[in-house]
Order: C-alpha cells, then sequence, then structure tokens
C-alpha cells in the first residue's frame, strides 16, 4: 500500500464497482485524471500502470488531462469504497509517518497551496459534500496544533471550503514534503520559492 497514492485517490481519484452478468463476480476500477502530467507519470511508474490522454474545451479553453486506471486492484478499492465512512478510523490506526503521506496525497490531489498576506501558509481543499475526509483534515490539523476551518458557501449549488492555516511554514513542510519520495512538484515548488527548503 502506498499511502501517498490512498490520499491522492481518496480526493481526486474515480472508483467503480462493475458487477458481472452472473450476478455475483465483481470487477473494480479506480480511475485518476489530472491536468497535472508529472503526478500521473510518477504514479503510473509505481503502479507500473499505462499512462491515457484526452483534451476537453472548456470555458472556452482547451485544457489537457493525464489518465491512469487501477482495474481489478481491490487493495485500494477497499479503503476508498468499501471502508469510505470509516476512513477516519483506518487513518487514526496509521503511523504518523503514513498519516503524513495521506495528507500530501490529499492535497496533491485536490487541495490549494499559497501564502496569504500576511505570510501565513494556507491550504484549501473543496468539496461538493461532506464525504469524510474533513474528519481525517480536523483530526491531523489538531494533533499537530495547526489551525483548520471550514465553512459552507451557498452560491450555486453550494461548496464545502475547508482550510488549514499554519503561521510555521517550516512545521508543516517538514510534516508533510519532506524526505517524500512523490510529491506534486508544483505545490512543493511553492515552499521552495518562499525559502522553506531548509535542512
Amino acid at each position: 500500500m502506498n499511502y501517498y497514492i490512498l490520499g491522492l485517490l481518496a480526493t481526486d481519484g474515480c472508483c467503480r464497482e462493475y458487477v458481472w452478468k452472473d450476478g455475483v463476480t465483481k470487477t473494480y476500477k479506480i480511475s485518476l485524471e489530472m491536468a497535472d502530467k508529472q503526478i500521473i507519470e510518477d504514479v503510473a511508474k509505481i503502479l507500473n500502470r499505462r499512462i491515457g490522454y484526452r483534451e476537453r474545451i472548456i470555458a472556452n479553453k482547451l485544457r489537457r488531462f493525464w489518465r491512469i486506471s487501477i482495474s481489478g486492484d481491490k487493495i485500494y478499492y477497499k479503503y476508498l469504497i468499501e471502508n469510505k465512512k470509516n476512513f477516519f478510523g483506518y487513518f487514526k490506526g496509521l503511523s504518523k509517518k503514513q498519516q503524513n503521506e495521506v495528507i500530501r496525497g490529499m492535497i496533491d490531489g485536490d487541495g490549494s497551496v499559497c501564502i496569504n498576506s500576511k505570510g501565513f501558509l494556507r491550504i484549501c481543499y473543496g468539496a461538493n459534500t461532506k464525504d469524510h475526509l474533513d474528519v481525517v483534515f480536523r483530526y491531523w490539523c489538531r494533533l499537530h496544533e495547526i489551525d483548520f476551518s471550514e465553512y459552507y458557501d451557498k452560491r450555486g449549488k453550494g461548496y464545502y471550503n475547508f482550510q488549514i492555516y499554519c503561521k510555521d511554514r517550516q512545521k508543516f513542510f517538514d510534516l508533510v514534503y519532506r524526505n517524500s519520495s512523490i510529491c506534486l512538484i508544483r505545490k512543493l515548488n511553492i515552499f521552495i520559492e518562499n525559502g522553506y527548503l531548509t535542512a
């Protein structure tokens, strides 16, 4: 089990279960599609999967996406679907190092990282529904004394916004990104550009 990939799939993966005509046999498929080619290539190398590619017009702009599919792999499917409602319980049972890897995957999958006007690190994660992952973020932040907040944006169809604030950017970097074997370089560069890649 790669805990980073688990976090990545939990936030940005699409999971499906297919039942054969016999009504008994089940096939599992997980797909991950992102505009960040780098992380798709890294995950594909780890899981030994081929990379797919497609283009879409979104808001009159050409967008490029890379994709991998994981078929028949019940290991990831089990934790992402069968145990989704108890994902928090599973997360609590991991070591702190494993928890940090899951958090890095969750942030790389569907989070945004920036430095706000006060110089604090801000990580935002949004969702259309509460899917138990906000509980994971809240627990992890409390464990490491990092501020966590959430609010519901009523505009449109509604949107949950979860935010992590950390005054000590070095602390967050050390927890989540230091010594990481895989991460989204684009987000890691935010730390590098702000001088938080120190010994």
